[in-house]
């Protein structure tokens, strides 16, 4: 096989390469996570995400994903979606503290 028919094949392997990175690059910048929380207004972490108290933590453990679902609509969420969760412990909390 000639080097020329395989430099189209590179080409294209680096450039999308070079795109996932970028969009991987552009999730943890602080400044994205802020502004996609601007109403809090407790301490965050260094890279933006807010901190969350044990508290508030160890409430939610007993909360069913019906019930999460049905606050997020009732306060105007209705067309966000997560795909593909998958269950690892059944017998355990999705939140562990």
């Amino acid at each position: 096989m000639k080097i020329r028919s395989l430099i189209p094949l590179f080409a294209i392997l680096f450039c999308s390469n070079a795109i996932v990175l970028r969009a991987q690059e552009i999730v943890n910048k602080k400044d994205n996570i802020v502004a996609l929380t601007p109403n809090w207004n407790g301490e965050r972490f260094e890279d933006g995400r807010p901190k969350v108290s044990d508290e508030i933590l160890n409430r939610i453990k007993s909360v069913r994903l019906e019930v999460a679902w049905s606050v997020l609509r009732n306060n105007g969420y209705k067309n966000q979606f997560s795909g593909e969760w998958e269950m690892i412990h059944s017998n355990r909390p999705m939140v562990d503290c």
